[in-house]
């Protein structure tokens, strides 16, 4: 990348993930937390990192996506609290 002019790197997160998912203690959703919160921070530090080396990262956050994980971490949250 450097040898290029001018680079860029892409992270994909949800604006869910970075708003939220990173913030919030839920339970059955550690793994996710940590992982979402953590490329957050990544990609912000990377951002500083590279920059004088002329490589933008960029982060895209378009917003949350529906998946099987929402309805699995529903179900057992709700077994637990009944």
């Amino acid at each position: 990348m450097r040898e290029v002019a001018v680079s860029r790197m892409l992270s994909l997160l949800s604006r869910h993930c970075c708003l939220q998912a990173g913030h919030l203690a839920l339970p059955f959703w550690s793994a996710y937390n940590c992982s979402k919160a953590g490329l957050d921070r990544l990609s912000e530090c990377l951002r500083y990192e590279l920059a004088d080396q002329g490589i933008a990262v960029v982060n895209v956050k378009p917003g949350p996506v529906r998946t099987p994980i929402w309805d699995k971490s529903r179900k057992k949250s709700q077994s637990v609290l009944d």
